[in-house]
């Protein structure tokens, strides 16, 4: 029975060695086909980018032109704001120096006198290994004393574009004094700095303009000099102003019995002077007149009133003819059966009517038959 036992003890040990050998060989398999993936991943990155180091590329980049120069003392003109580089060279350099424009393209001037100078164009901050040209490689330029000066603004425009009627206010600038700098020789040329309004035909209405000065010489020329600000707004002011209009008069008896008169001008229209924003609401003027109590045929002189937005009327003063309408039936059934004598009488009695005439630019009358004075009161119709 111990012999028994003890071999049946052996056998799992047996068993458990073998499952822990086993266990222990697939664990090192593993991690030895892991390291191996490591070392192939490592190689193939490396590859890449010896690779990416080894292709070559070309591109184009464009770069501002940095000029070396004293630029207290002296102005350049002629060279260019920028210029382009074209780059050659290790893909992964080219790259980044495309994409970080980390370099610079420059003139030396410093040691140049005044006057015309050719110069060559150089690189800083670039790689050694990317090889590069610049187009243009060389500039023209002239180094010139340098000026500054402050002049005021002045603002310019077309009056003949304002529509009629519309009176022009003071223009207002944003910007009252600029200040020029450049060549002396070509500060010393500028006149004037302006900003030009451009104003539509028939304007009716403020305007606001953010405009570009410009700075002009003595025969309106441009002159080359910088301007410090470039810019201004401006705002010009258009509201109607006094105009003159003609309307026609319509006469409107009041007072008693007013339908039993006809009423007849010395004018058919009159002349308004004013306002044109209230010139454009009046269609007519309405001129009231008394007719009570007017038995016989009457002259009357209507005095035509200013009112708010008119200033003047011409003329002033109208002449209005009342005849009572039976008066005018009776005359006109009288005249059929009169003798010769009678319209002889008749005649001379016509002959006597009201005549008006010219004062010092007032009106007045001289008759023999009954003629009164009479104030009108002015009405206006609103255009729909």
């Amino acid at each position: 029975m111990r012999l028994v036992k003890f071999l049946r003890n052996q056998g799992l040990y047996l068993i458990g060695s073998l499952v822990l050998s086993i266990s222990l060989f697939v664990y090192v398999s593993s991690t030895n086909q892991g390291s191996q993936n490591n070392q192939i991943q490592q190689q193939n990155n490396s590859g890449n980018f010896l690779s990416s180091l080894a292709s070559q590329r070309k591109a184009k980049v464009n770069l501002p032109l940095q000029l070396d120069v004293n630029d207290i003392r002296y102005f350049v003109t002629g060279a260019p704001e920028s210029v382009t580089v074209q780059l050659s060279g290790p893909s992964a350099l080219v790259t980044a120096a495309v994409n970080t424009k980390n370099f610079e393209v420059y003139a030396n001037l410093r040691d140049l006198t005044l006057g015309n100078h050719t110069v060559a164009l150089k690189v800083r901050g670039l790689s050694k290994d990317i090889s590069f040209q610049i187009i243009p490689s060389k500039i023209s330029i002239n180094l010139a004393q340098r000026a500054t000066r402050n002049i005021p603004v002045k603002v310019q425009y077309n009056t003949e574009n304002i529509a009629d009627g519309y009176d022009i206010g003071n223009a207002k600038s944003s910007i009252q004094t600029v200040q020029i700098t450049g060549a002396a020789e070509q500060v010393a040329r500028v006149q004037q700095v302006v900003a030009q309004l451009a104003i539509p035909n028939n304007t009716k209405k403020t305007i606001n303009q953010r405009v570009q000065l410009q700075a002009l010489d003595s025969n309106g020329n441009l002159v080359d000099v910088v301007m410090t600000p470039q810019i201004t707004n401006v705002t010009l002011p258009i509201t109607p102003g006094n105009g003159k209009k003609s309307v026609p008069v319509q006469l409107k008896a009041i007072g008693s019995n007013a339908n039993g008169y006809t009423l007849t001008a010395n004018v058919n229209e009159v002349s308004l002077f004013g306002k044109q924003q209230v010139l454009n609401t009046i269609k007519q003027v309405i001129v009231q007149v008394d007719v009570s109590g007017i038995t016989t045929n009457t002259t009357k002189k209507v005095d035509i009133q200013s009112f708010e937005g008119v200033k003047q009327f011409e003329p002033t003063t109208i002449m209005v003819n009342i005849q009572p309408k039976a008066t005018q039936t009776s005359t006109d059934s009288s005249t059929s059966s009169t003798s010769s004598a009678s319209s002889a009488s008749s005649s001379s009695s016509i002959n006597n009517k009201s005549s008006t005439s010219s004062i010092d630019g007032k009106s007045a009358v001289s008759h023999d038959e009954n003629v009164s004075n009479d104030s009108a009161q002015v009405t206006t119709k609103n255009n729909k």
